[in-house]
């Protein structure tokens, strides 16, 4: 390199804090394809005939999801939610899926009592933003300044059926430094669930 012209190649320093925004999820995966382009390694298939295999609805699914308008956008994860479908049934699934899952209770469907969108009155759907970590936007919000912000929080049940799709097509975890508050739930006592990997 000749003197007084600058490398264009990153300092160490820039790509230790590059992989650390990475690993923090603040690089999603929709912003390196936006960065690099058309990439052969894109996201991983969207597979919820086998998580609903797993969890025993694959008839529910199949009927459910010819109606649900189960159409992917950039940046999100699109999550359907088949009636019938409940929490201890995705601990279960998760269990089988070899993920250690600790619970303060046997029976979280009668601990989570309410949600603010429930699949035993209908079939839905839900995008969460595409991070393995709870979102950032949000940190530092309490669950009632999301409610009061008008802000539509992850239920205990959807986020835990979009953590048991991640380990099946990905073998990861999500939730892996931070918590992710279930602000869309609230136990029997009115407190908010949450979830990580241990």
């Amino acid at each position: 390199m000749k003197k007084g012209i600058l490398s264009e190649r990153p300092t160490p320093r820039q790509i230790v804090r590059f992989f650390g925004m990475m690993l923090s999820g603040r690089i999603t995966r929709s912003i390196l394809e936006k960065w690099l382009g058309d990439v052969s390694d894109k996201r991983p298939d969207v597979d919820w005939l086998r998580v609903y295999g797993l969890l025993g609805m694959t008839d529910a699914y199949v009927s459910e999801v010819a109606r649900l308008d189960v159409a992917a956008r950039s940046g999100f994860w699109t999550v359907p939610v088949v009636r019938g479908l409940t929490i201890n049934k995705i601990v279960e699934a998760l269990r089988k899926s070899g993920v250690d899952v600790y619970t303060y209770t046997n029976d979280l469907d009668a601990a989570v009592p309410t949600n603010e969108r429930d699949p035993n009155k209908e079939s839905y759907i839900v995008s969460f933003k595409e991070t393995i970590e709870a979102d950032l936007e949000f940190a530092n919000l309490s669950a009632d300044d999301l409610v009061s912000r008008g802000i539509k929080a992850s239920t205990l049940l959807e986020h835990l059926l979009l953590w048991l799709w991640f380990v099946i097509n990905t073998g990861g975890r999500l939730d892996v430094k931070d918590v992710t508050l279930c602000a869309g739930s609230r136990d029997s006592g009115g407190g908010v669930p949450n979830a990580w990997a241990a």
